[in-house]
């Protein structure tokens, strides 16, 4: 099997056409599913191999896979940047197949790769038409580097209001990332066509912070350890993650909050744990206030989130009251 490939690239972003010759002759009878074929690329200054399995073993069947390898150096950092791809037919003569579109990696040493990207069956692009008449498929990839991607701006398709502020981003890297994007541009909700979405109860910063997470994985503004407007932030940005499905994020805000829960804050965010379902967070609000340490206990009902406990969260008080008990006895 022999691959050729032609770019298409952008400084942020390159595309190529990889050309599988052979591949209506080829048989997976007796190949290694470990088996690929290779084409080297460069995106943003950074050298990455795109690797195709022809013979690609998911459940009983044989898939056409591509996996994402990077070669560069990071220079201590993470590039974060995703592989996807679709069949097409290079004359246009049919459109191309629906894209799949890889998750967010982070890379930072060579060799450090993503997941496996199924394509389809073999079977499937046997029957889809697009074998062409030499026997060849021809497969488009796309490699994004994603954090360079959202400053550039190139090749962004949607534009976020909210409060005055905008937002451009991509939907397919989007999409790729939270399911609730996914269904606003790509599923039944009306946003599957627009190219400008209003966003509601989210500051621009929080919701700011929040993309550039989808984009690279990271939230650097939670370096910094306990400091009020980084406790704000994280609060808010947790419940954005939660309303968008970001569950690695969400993980990231709670643990941060967990392990600066102290005096003014222990009371105040037990009932946000409880309606985001964080038990983590929960537990060690609980802890703190009911623990063996009176003192914690008679500190926190001073504060004010103690006082609004009362009057708004009966249960969550009477969790309190029966943990302080038990550790009594």
């Amino acid at each position: 099997m022999k691959l050729t490939w032609s770019p298409q690239s952008e400084a942020v972003r390159a595309v190529h056409r990889i050309k599988i010759d052979g591949f209506s002759t080829y048989s997976c009878s007796g190949q290694d599913s470990d088996y690929y074929v290779k084409s080297t690329w460069n995106v943003d200054g950074y050298d990455w191999e795109v690797r195709l399995y022809p013979c690609h073993h998911k459940g009983c069947s044989r898939y056409v896979a591509l996996k994402l390898i990077f070669h560069g150096e990071a220079g201590g950092i993470d590039v974060t940047a995703n592989l996807s791809c679709r069949l097409v037919y290079p004359s246009g003569a049919l459109q191309p197949s629906a894209e799949k579109i890889g998750a967010a990696t982070s890379f930072r040493r060579p060799s450090d790769s993503s997941e496996s990207l199924p394509l389809l069956s073999r079977d499937d692009i046997y029957f889809s038409g697009f074998i062409q008449s030499d026997g060849s498929a021809t497969v488009e990839c796309a490699v994004q580097h994603l954090g360079e991607l959202l400053e550039s701006q190139v090749g962004a398709d949607v534009t976020f209001a909210l409060s005055g502020e905008s937002f451009a981003g991509h939907k397919n890297v989007l999409a790729a990332r939270s399911p609730v994007f996914m269904a606003e541009f790509f599923g039944g909700m009306r946003e599957k066509t627009s190219g400008r979405v209003k966003i509601k109860e989210i500051e621009p910063s929080v919701f700011g912070a929040m993309l550039r997470f989808i984009y690279t994985d990271a939230v650097p503004e939670l370096d910094k350890k306990m400091e009020p407007t980084t406790a704000t932030l994280a609060q808010h940005l947790l419940v954005a993650a939660d309303r968008y499905g970001l569950d690695r994020l969400k993980v990231m805000c709670e643990r941060w909050l967990a392990d600066g829960i102290g005096v003014g804050t222990a009371a105040a965010m037990l009932s946000p744990a409880e309606r985001h379902g964080c038990s983590q967070l929960k537990a060690r609000c609980v802890e703190f206030i009911a623990g063996e340490s009176r003192k914690n206990l008679d500190a926190v009902m001073e504060t004010q989130g103690f006082k609004d406990l009362m009057v708004n969260s009966p249960s969550l008080m009477a969790e309190l009251l029966v943990a302080a008990h038990g550790r009594k006895n």
